[in-house]
């Protein structure tokens, strides 16, 4: 009974929403998401009535993808919805935000204190535009801590899984967001999975933090196996990211294309347990693996060896060294 009134609550907000061009959303609020003052207090109400083409305006707080303890639940975003975070609750544009003073968390940080029982993946996305944008956002408590395969999402990308393999092609874009406090075993924070498919991920003024991979890539992880990896940054910054390899960015090419470009960005304290404390780069024979780094400085980062290094680093990234560099070519896998 419960679920059937659930489920028409939901089909009502549906038609109350298809209209407008904006749903709001306040933590605490029990509206149907018309306006501030009738905002809807869910995001994952939010995120299942919206379509293509529409906004979601968050206020501050903090939204977790489950009141329950299921690790699967993610907050999923369909293709062409945009999330703006950030709000107080009374602007009219996203250009009025204050990210500092309204953070917009969207926490994996379910079940119980401890974060063995957190989501695995606090958001996903599968086959989606540039349309489909995610701004203003801190995003932490992810763990992806289940599974040690590279590609399987209970494994990869703590705080985001971006699903472009099998054939489909994954290319959000992410601005103004923080990844903070994120593991997995590949990808701390985001896992990039253009295995058999395409992924062309837009990042621009964000900032990677303190995520950790058990294995590989501590902030950011982009797959190209058997297929197309070829992400943008820009303007971002990786500080105190943690992994055995590529600790700010690892990307791997067999058979396949990881090769991103990344400007005007900052690594700074980060650790590689053995190699690539900025980033690794890991592709075979068949594979192409060949990131252009311009305007981009390292700083303080460390590898296994204990080794400091701080390297401005412009024009296509090539080996440096075999262990004390922030960049890492390795030509066969």
């Amino acid at each position: 009974m419960k679920r059937a009134t659930y489920v028409i609550l939901l089909m009502a907000m549906a038609w109350t929403v298809q209209a407008q061009s904006v749903i709001y959303v306040k933590s605490g609020s029990q509206g149907n998401g018309q306006s501030w003052a009738n905002a809807m207090g869910d995001l994952q109400q939010a995120l299942q009535v919206a379509k293509k083409g529409q906004q979601i305006w968050v206020a501050k707080g903090t939204y977790y993808p489950t009141t329950g303890t299921d690790r699967q639940a993610s907050f999923q975003i369909t293709d062409g919805v945009q999330l703006f975070g950030g709000f107080i609750g009374t602007e009219q544009s996203p250009k009025e935000r204050d990210l500092t003073q309204n953070q917009s968390i969207l926490s994996g940080h379910i079940g119980s204190a401890s974060i063995n029982d957190n989501s695995y993946n606090v958001i996903r996305t599968a086959g989606v535009s540039p349309q489909t944008v995610v701004d203003g956002f801190v995003i932490t408590g992810g763990n992806a801590n289940r599974a040690a395969v590279v590609g399987n999402r209970e494994g990869c990308g703590g705080a985001w899984y971006n699903d472009g393999a099998m054939g489909k092609t994954s290319s959000p874009t992410i601005r103004n967001c923080v990844f903070n406090g994120n593991q997995a075993h590949y990808g701390g924070a985001l896992f990039n999975n253009g295995s058999e498919g395409i992924c062309v991920v837009n990042i621009e003024n964000c900032t990677f933090i303190q995520n950790i991979a058990s294995s590989n890539g501590g902030a950011i992880y982009n797959s190209g196996i058997n297929g197309s990896c070829n992400i943008k940054i820009a303007t971002t910054h990786f500080i105190k990211n943690q992994a055995s390899y590529g600790a700010g960015i690892q990307n791997r090419a067999d058979a396949g294309v990881a090769s991103p470009m990344v400007r005007n960005c900052t690594f700074r304290e980060n650790v590689a347990y053995l190699s690539g404390s900025g980033v690794y780069n890991y592709r075979s024979p068949e594979g192409t693996c060949r990131p252009v780094l311009s305007g981009c400085i390292f700083e303080n980062n460390k590898d296994g060896l204990g080794e400091t290094v701080s390297k401005p680093v412009g024009g296509h990234a090539a080996s440096k060294g075999k262990r004390s560099s922030s960049i890492i070519m390795r030509p066969t896998y």
